[in-house]
């Protein structure tokens, strides 16, 4: 059922004095931990009713800042039959899923929620799951419910008014995959985890684990940290080097594209010799890999996005992660654009031989069987990098991680925004460069990302943003909870700091624990460090103090 609250947030703001508003802000400076040096397992406090400032370019603002969903690095936008096939929002945070009416973006009304605990060991998951996937019937995610059952679980969010448990697998992994069985057109049929598994999740209340696992099926032996769906029929893996490939029959993988370490030359890279045993032709990783994937248009837009999740290396990858780094890591910490034009091609040549009257097998094979000669070709890469001060977009100190999960906006073809979570640099906004697109010396530029936004709190560690319009994104932090924000299509030409409020809608602790939601779990499931204070009061009202700089 929907989820109503009567909100008495203006009688508490109505009772705060200015000394009140002070000490609250104080206490949340001293009380408010930055999440612990550790990946998953990570440390927060939940925070006061209060917003530090925050910092952004002048085409970002702020709207609403809901601070329940601290812990949070996941949310995704989805829909199917329910109300005429209308979007809303899923997000997780360590107390369980949320979904979310868009009626209006910029106030989204709380629908229901399903209390699944992740934040215990032995889930693998990140406070609230990651990249929470879903085809808008099954959504997935580890954890521990209300009947105290742990491991993978299958929620039925047909109507997000009313989320119900459809089944749990014992296992876990750090991330699932939602991924469809192109045969019945079943969306969420299996779930492929980064660790090889994969889960015939077809009777959600039986889910069975298929022998072969998509690593095994694949060949790839390496560090895998997540799996996207790009279509039906098409999965890429993030990782030390990232696997493309056939899901036709779910349950048998079959490579297709093997990015391997020596397929990072970039025409851009005018200081490297391409093919001449350069750092980005021998590239390895020091440690992890690549940490997402994301492919616009359903993989066939000319750009294919990569990010990585590493702190501050150089560009041999032989530095050490450490905290307090300022993540100028070359080629290490970042996010890159890689030409896809050359494996479309390949795709449209297996096409034209199905036509032909060649079976898909063996036009897969014809094409994509001669070894790694179809490739991504790696562009450009970006880094948001330095220290300094919040007002600059830059961090005092790096905790940790640099770049995180991005995301294409919504009508990104050949070109667009792009929207990253980059931990304590808060969410960053960037353009990359459309097909054919030159400089004012005629050079091509096309693919290259250039900066064009940010938005950042004093106590920002952001996990995530998700494009909700072609203005509003909504953005994942573990300490914030889930902000609003809006950017324009207008170029920066300043930054600001402001002291914000928290949204009318959100819930106070008290309210959560009113409609069933345990913020301090007791026990062994109990989230480290997870809670500390109880009823925070909601913010006074916005105070905003712009200052511009050049």
């Amino acid at each position: 059922m929907r989820v109503s609250m009567t909100s008495d947030v203006e009688r508490q703001r109505a009772s705060w004095s200015p000394v009140t508003a002070a000490l609250a802000a104080v206490a949340l400076t001293v009380g408010l931990a930055a999440p612990a040096a550790a990946h998953p397992r990570t440390e927060v406090l939940p925070p006061l009713g209060v917003d530090l400032t925050h910092q952004a370019t002048d085409n970002v603002g702020f709207v609403a800042r809901f601070h329940e969903h601290f812990g949070s690095a996941g949310g995704i936008v989805t829909s199917n039959d329910w109300n005429d096939g209308q979007e809303f929002f899923v997000v997780t945070d360590p107390r369980g899923v949320f979904t979310y009416d868009l009626t209006n973006p910029e106030s989204p009304e709380l629908l229901d929620f399903a209390p699944v605990n992740q934040g215990q060991s032995g889930t693998g998951a990140a406070l609230g799951q990651e990249d929470p996937s879903t085809d808008g019937r099954l959504v997935l995610l580890d954890g521990v419910g209300t009947d105290g059952r742990r491991g993978m679980h299958i929620l039925d969010i047909t109507d997000p008014t009313d989320i119900t448990v459809a089944g749990v697998y014992s296992g876990t992994d750090h991330t699932w995959t939602c991924v469809t069985d192109v045969a019945t057109g079943n969306g969420c049929a299996y779930a492929y985890g980064r660790s090889d598994n994969i889960i015939d999740i077809r009777d959600p209340a039986k889910p069975v684990k298929v022998e072969k696992g998509w690593k095994t099926a694949t060949g790839e032996s390496g560090y895998a940290h997540d799996l996207t769906e790009i279509r039906p029929g098409l999965v890429m893996h993030a990782g030390h080097q990232p696997v493309l490939m056939d899901t036709t029959d779910p349950a048998n993988p079959v490579k297709l594209v093997h990015v391997t370490t020596l397929d990072h030359d970039s025409p851009y890279d005018d200081k490297y010799e391409p093919g001449a045993g350069d750092p980005f032709g021998k590239r390895e990783f020091t440690t992890f890999g690549y940490h997402s994937v994301e492919w616009a248009q359903e993989g066939r837009d000319a750009f294919l996005l990569m990010g990585t999740e590493l702190a501050s290396q150089d560009a041999t990858g032989s530095g050490s992660i450490t905290a307090g780094d300022d993540c100028n890591g070359e080629d290490q910490a970042v996010i890159e654009t890689w030409d896809a034009r050359p494996v479309l091609d390949a795709f449209a040549e297996m096409e034209a031989l199905k036509a032909s009257g060649m079976s898909h097998a063996d036009a897969r094979t014809q094409v994509f069987g001669k070894g790694d000669t179809v490739k991504f070709v790696r562009l450009d890469s970006y880094a948001a990098s330095g220290l300094g001060t919040a007002v600059t977009g830059q961090a005092v100190t790096n905790v940790l991680y640099c770049a995180h999960w991005m995301e294409f906006e919504r009508d990104f073809a050949d070109g667009g925004r792009v929207v990253a979570g980059y931990y304590n640099r808060g969410a960053r906004f960037m353009e990359v460069a459309p097909v054919g697109a030159v400089d004012d010396d005629g050079n091509l530029i096309e693919g290259k990302m250039t900066e064009i936004g940010w938005f950042t709190g004093a106590d920002a560690y952001t996990g995530s943003a998700q494009w909700i319009t072609d203005e509003v994104v909504y953005v994942m932090d573990y300490v914030r909870g889930m902000d609003i924000i809006k950017i324009t299509d207008e170029p920066a030409t300043s930054t600001y700091e402001s002291t914000g409020s928290v949204s009318d809608g959100a819930m106070t602790m008290a309210e959560l624990e009113a409609i069933g939601i345990s913020v301090a779990p007791a026990g062994d499931d109990a989230p480290s460090g997870m809670l500390t204070i109880a009823g925070v009061a909601l913010a006074a009202a916005a105070v905003l103090r712009r200052r511009a700089a050049a």
